[in-house]
């Protein structure tokens, strides 16, 4: 039997500006692109390099324990659990004519402020198979997140683990 495991490994760094100082008017904000590391590479699937997160890259504490420009661990869960068929299904594709591939899918996305996946890549995959890879990044720009606390972007990587 076929089963697919997936957890959130990990959500990254967001880009966002710091808070305005108390009392500050709001200053205009033009909207920046995708952070580094969660871009593909030049005609590739695999993501670009991942910038070391400095101390500069995590925005100040929000209310309840939040941080702007992020998105509650639980609230990515929600959303990626509503798509697990989806991933399943990018998996069954090649699962009867490969029988060896089974194992883990990294994949990394980046949720814009807006809340909709605007960037997606492999990090790495033990299937050995582009067209597996391809579908389960392919499938993320149809996600939906809430908007990120403090309107930055968030990344978040994701492994998909397919066994049998």
């Amino acid at each position: 039997m076929r089963r697919l495991l997936a957890f959130v490994l990990a959500a990254g760094c967001a880009a966002s500006a710091p808070p305005p100082a108390p009392h500050a008017a709001p200053a205009a904000v033009a909207p920046e692109g995708p952070p580094e590391g969660s871009k593909r590479l030049p005609a590739s699937i695999r993501c670009e390099p991942e910038p070391p997160c400095a101390g500069d890259c995590v925005a100040a504490q929000g209310e309840a324990g939040r941080r702007l420009g992020s998105l509650d661990k639980e609230d990515i869960r929600k959303v990626i659990r509503a798509h697990v068929d989806e991933a399943r299904s990018c998996y069954d594709a090649i699962a009867t004519t490969k029988p060896a591939a089974v194992g883990k899918v990294m994949v990394r996305f980046g949720i814009a402020p807006s809340g909709a996946v605007e960037t997606s890549c492999l990090v790495s995959s033990e299937l050995d198979d582009e067209s597996v890879d391809r579908c389960l990044l392919d499938m993320t720009h149809a996600w939906r997140f809430p908007k990120p606390e403090g309107g930055g972007w968030v990344v978040v990587s994701y492994p998909f683990v397919f066994t049998r």
